[in-house]
């Protein structure tokens, strides 16, 4: 079998077109942590560390994270409308 390499950006930009192709709908059955970071523009140790803590959606089966991109758009819009109402932050730091 052939080794597969590449470069760091082109590992980043695989990853961005895996988050541009889950926030189209292409992958409605759910993502992993690496493109749900990126669609969510922080890394996936804050991802992870907040699905654990569960401060923001996902479904865990057994020891995988799986994150559905439609519902973390609404959970976004539902936290960016709390955020103006004044109701405090309960999701991700920084975000």
């Amino acid at each position: 079998m052939p080794e597969i390499t590449m470069t760091m950006e082109e590992l980043q930009q695989l990853i961005r077109q895996e988050a541009e192709r889950a926030a189209s709908g292409k992958h409605e059955k759910g993502v992993n942590a690496d493109v749900a970071a990126d669609f969510l523009g922080v890394s996936v140790d804050t991802l992870m560390a907040e699905a654990k803590a569960f401060r923001v959606p996902h479904v865990r089966l057994r020891s995988r994270y799986i994150f559905h991109i439609p519902t973390l758009e609404r959970w976004m819009q539902e936290q960016g409308l709390r955020n103006a109402q004044g109701a405090g932050a309960s999701g991700l730091k920084g975000a």
